[in-house]
């Protein structure tokens, strides 16, 4: 990007939005974005170092530290704050229900009101992506935020795919079109897809052209309202009044507006099947970004879709597994996060101890072992991984504190509370005091 565009870019408006609610099933029993992988900062932090940081070389902050939002839940609003100090308190704003992203997204831009104008731009980032080149990084969103300065659009991050088919059923999908712009190396979106199936990734493979959605987006508040106005009106309209609620005077009209957001649909007809009963997420994906690349050739659309490519090393962090992406395995292929661990006879197992609590392994393989900072010890079979934990989630949630959960697991022994274990047989597993241990049981 051009210094010219750099500096025109000072003069804009812009609030980066990081939407951070999400439950981390797959990576229980931890909250991701409050992991530290080694680092010294957790992916929360990361993700406001990579918008904010002044210490990055040769490059500048997208925003200022006091334009920079977090979208939650009122269950981790007071963890937020406690990673992110340097951010008003304010900043830090919670849902009033678990939902989808649209309506965050929309509750997040009503609580800005009203030291936003129709013009401001809004940078929405994730918190649990793991990006290595930051001043790369800056580069592309600056070109993103240019294209939603100077366009009437919503422009997104595509991240270049892996050959391996089945990678690319756990992201979103998007393929470039014709038209672009080329100065700032965009073009716009000729289709937007939820996960594909393995076999529509092979075909895709084959046909070239596409990225995955990263889940990043960019757009001036006009543009968006104006964008939603006509693929979803009737969400449109719930937002208006909860932003003319939000903005005004009283603690009633905030009652109120969280009344409004409490309504929200979760569901919406689909947008590549008018006409039918199916329904779709209340989601952007499907609100806005899949309806704006659905418009019939003869109809111009309310606002332009674009992609930019993602030039910079990229590794969403959804599961434990994802780990190997960003962590080097040692001699024996174990993943190991923290400072204080002991390891005999441990092979392809990844094992993370938070706050430098002790973990001791014997003669395991293939296992995750996470011990928390609330004292939960999690043993976990690799088999288990990804979506297969969500059921697992639904039992930890809802068990009582101290409890020990066991799932589809044989002949285990375990020692102590707060123990998890999933899919595994035959081990001695201890939660003490001041060191976990985990061993095959006739060895312990």
């Amino acid at each position: 990007m051009s210094s010219s565009n750099t500096s025109y870019l000072t003069d804009l408006d812009v609030r980066v939005l990081v939407l951070a609610g999400g439950s981390s099933s797959r990576f229980m029993p931890l909250n991701k974005v409050f992991v530290d992988l080694g680092t010294g900062r957790t992916l929360i932090q990361q993700t406001f170092d990579r918008a904010c940081s002044t210490e990055i070389v040769d490059s500048k902050p997208l925003t200022a530290r006091d334009k920079f939002y977090i979208a939650t839940g009122p269950d981790m609003a007071s963890l937020m704050r406690e990673q992110l100090p340097d951010i008003p308190p304010s900043n830090v704003i919670s849902d009033p229900a678990p939902r989808n992203t649209l309506p965050a997204i929309l509750w997040a831009i009503a609580n800005l009101q009203p030291t936003v104008s129709d013009d401001t731009l809004i940078a929405m980032l994730t918190g649990d992506h793991v990006i290595d080149n930051t001043q790369q990084f800056r580069k592309c969103v600056e070109r993103a935020l240019s294209v939603a300065s100077l366009y009437d659009s919503i422009v997104t991050i595509g991240i270049t795919p892996s050959d391996d088919p089945n990678d690319w059923t756990s992201f979103g999908a998007m393929k470039e079109g014709m038209g672009c712009i080329q100065n700032l190396d965009a073009s716009e979106l000729e289709q937007f897809l939820e996960k594909p199936t393995k076999e529509m990734a092979e075909g895709m493979i084959s046909e070239g052209g596409w990225f995955w959605n990263a889940g990043m987006f960019f757009f001036s508040i006009k543009s968006i309202e104006k964008g939603l106005s006509h693929t979803v009106p009737e969400v449109y309209e719930v937002y208006k009044q909860m932003k003319d609620l939000v903005s005004g005077p009283g603690i009633r009209r905030i009652g109120d507006a969280k009344k409004l957001f409490e309504n929200f649909q979760r569901k919406i007809p689909h947008p590549l099947y008018p006409g039918t009963d199916r329904l779709a997420d209340n989601s952007i994906d499907y609100a806005l970004m899949q309806p704006l690349t659905n418009i019939p050739i003869d109809e111009i659309p309310p606002i332009r879709a674009y992609v930019i490519p993602g030039d910079f090393p990229w590794t969403d962090i959804g599961s434990w597994d994802a780990l190997y992406k960003v962590v080097d395995p040692d001699d024996n292929d174990n993943i190991v996060v923290g400072t204080r661990l002991s390891l005999n006879n441990v092979r392809n197992c990844l094992i993370l101890g938070e706050e430098s609590f002790q973990i001791s392994a014997y003669n395991c393989t293939d296992l995750v072992i996470v011990h928390s900072k609330e004292g939960v010890l999690f043993v976990c079979s690799k088999d288990y991984l990804g979506s297969k934990l969500r059921e697992v989630y639904t039992l930890f949630k809802s068990k009582e504190p101290l409890a020990n959960l066991e799932f589809k697991s044989q002949n285990c022994t375990l020692m102590g509370d707060n123990i998890v274990v999933v899919g595994c047989e035959g081990l001695a597993i201890e939660n003490g005091p001041d060191e976990a241990i985990v061993n095959v049981r006739n060895t312990m």
